[in-house]
């Protein structure tokens, strides 16, 4: 019984390993032979561009770039164009029959023995009186060329070394350009003793009222002689000051006409003449001179 149980056992093995070299024999031959090829065609249809197809793009990365503006041109021979012409400080008036020029200064050149004064002394903004060349001041101050113009910034004043004397006229071209005071002074003695014409825009302070003022300074204490609010300073235009002093009368005209006249307080103080300037913008001055009879 043991023997045929054997028997069937071998048996059965012996068919089971056969079956299994058949199936891998059969596996090689067929890895073997060449595989047919297939086309690309076969995979994926063929598509056909049209050249005149629009390129898809998009939308969010379109770009559109636009030409540029022509810049304009002149005709051949047009003269280049220049910028306006620059206001000029208007000429001294016409001296009187019996009117003589003591002094003149035009500001062309560097003064010279000049007294540069303080009313109140303020070390960080010192008086800073200059003269500028012609090409500052074409640049600068809208200034003409070959012209001279001395600038003041800060309470201050410019005395010539020349004397008024006790009778005479200062005159002089003035402008501002800023919340400033400018004019002109006679009787000068020293920074606390002098007499002024003093016109101011509406926006500046300082001595006196806004306007156009008579003051006279006495021992640093000023008094206002003569005052007119309606007559103010406008910024970036020329005037034509004149300060007129004669006995124990004192004048002040603007542009050739009479604007304030009043009495002195007290005998002038001193015999020198010249400018005041004050306040936070910058005065212009040109055509300095001192007129006597």
């Amino acid at each position: 019984m043991k023997h045929k149980v054997r028997y069937l056992l071998f048996f059965f093995s012996a068919v089971l390993a056969g079956a299994l070299i058949a199936v891998g024999v059969q596996a090689l031959n067929s890895s073997n032979q060449p595989q047919p090829e297939v086309a690309l065609e076969d995979i994926l249809p063929p598509t056909i561009i049209n050249p005149d197809d629009p390129v898809p793009t998009v939308a969010s990365l379109r770009l559109t770039i636009q030409p540029a503006p022509a810049m304009p041109t002149l005709p051949p021979g047009s003269p280049e164009p220049t910028a306006a012409p620059l206001p000029e400080a208007p000429e001294p008036a016409a001296l009187a029959a019996d009117e003589t020029v003591r002094f003149a200064n035009d500001f062309s050149t560097e003064p010279e023995d000049w007294t540069f004064g303080q009313i109140s002394n303020i070390e960080v903004a010192a008086p800073k009186w200059f003269v500028l060349n012609d090409e500052r001041i074409q640049e600068v101050l809208f200034a003409p060329e070959n012209a001279g113009r001395m600038n003041v910034l800060n309470d201050t004043m410019a005395i010539p070394p020349t004397p008024l004397g006790d009778a005479g006229a200062v005159e002089v071209s003035a402008r501002s350009s800023g919340a400033s005071k400018l004019g002109l002074v006679v009787g000068y003695a020293d920074e606390q003793n002098f007499t002024a014409m003093i016109f101011g825009t509406p926006d500046a302070g300082g001595i006196g009222s806004d306007g156009l003022m008579l003051v006279q300074m006495e021992d640093g204490s000023p008094k206002v002689l003569a005052y007119d609010p309606e007559l103010v300073l406008e910024r970036g235009h020329w005037y034509l000051l004149r300060l007129e002093v004669e006995g124990n009368t004192i004048q002040a005209s603007v542009d050739g006409a009479p604007a304030l006249t009043a009495t002195l307080a007290n005998s002038l103080a001193g015999q020198q003449a010249g400018l005041y300037a004050s306040h936070d913008g910058f005065a212009i001055f040109d055509n300095l001179r001192f007129v006597g009879k």
